[in-house]
C-alpha cells in the first residue's frame, strides 16, 4: 500500500510539472525574428563587426567589435600579428598588432571581443592628404581572415 501511494505521488509530481511546466515551454517561441536571428550558429571564419579610430591627445585608438565562431583568437606568442592595419591612403603601409587568445587555448566557444589597440601614429601628407583611415583585417589562429574594415576618416593636424 505504501508503495502504491508513493507511485501516485510521484505522478502527481509529474501531472503537476507537466501541467504547469508544459505551457510555460509553448510560450517561450519568440515573436520578435531579430532574437531567433541571435541564436544561428557563428560562423568560425572571424568578423569585424566595427572598427573606428579615435583620437586622444597625440594617441591615435582603434576600437574594435569582433566576433568568433570558435574563440581561436591570439596568442601566447607577443610575436604573432592577430590584426593588420593598412594606411587607406597608401595600403603598402602596414603594422600588425598581437593580441593574447580571447579564450583558452583548448576550448571551442562563440566569443564577441571589444577592445581597444593603440596605433602607430600615421605618417602626415601622405598621397598630399593629412585625412587617415585604416585598413582592419583580422587573423585567427586557423589562417582564416575576416573580411577587410574601413575605419572612419581622422585628421592627422
Amino acid at each position: 500500500m505504501n508503495n502504491t501511494w508513493f507511485s501516485l505521488k510521484k505522478l502527481g509530481v509529474l501531472a503537476l510539472a507537466l501541467g504547469v511546466g508544459l505551457p510555460f515551454f509553448s510560450s517561450c517561441e519568440s515573436e520578435d525574428p531579430e532574437s531567433d536571428a541571435r541564436l544561428e550558429p557563428v560562423s568560425e571564419i572571424p568578423a569585424i563587426l566595427s572598427a573606428v579610430v579615435r583620437v586622444e591627445s597625440d594617441t591615435y585608438w582603434l576600437d574594435v567589435n569582433f566576433r568568433d565562431g570558435n574563440g581561436d583568437v591570439g596568442y601566447d606568442d607577443p610575436d604573432k600579428g592577430v590584426f593588420f592595419v593598412w594606411d587607406a591612403r597608401d595600403t603598402s603601409i602596414m603594422e600588425w598588432y598581437p593580441l593574447p587568445p580571447v579564450s583558452p587555448l583548448d576550448s571551442s566557444i562563440a566569443v564577441d571581443v571589444s577592445l581597444s589597440l593603440e596605433l602607430v601614429k600615421p605618417t602626415d601628407n601622405i598621397a598630399g592628404s593629412s585625412n587617415w583611415s585604416a585598413v582592419v583585417q583580422l587573423e585567427d589562429r586557423s589562417g582564416n581572415r575576416s573580411d577587410k574594415v574601413v575605419t572612419n576618416v581622422v585628421n592627422l593636424n
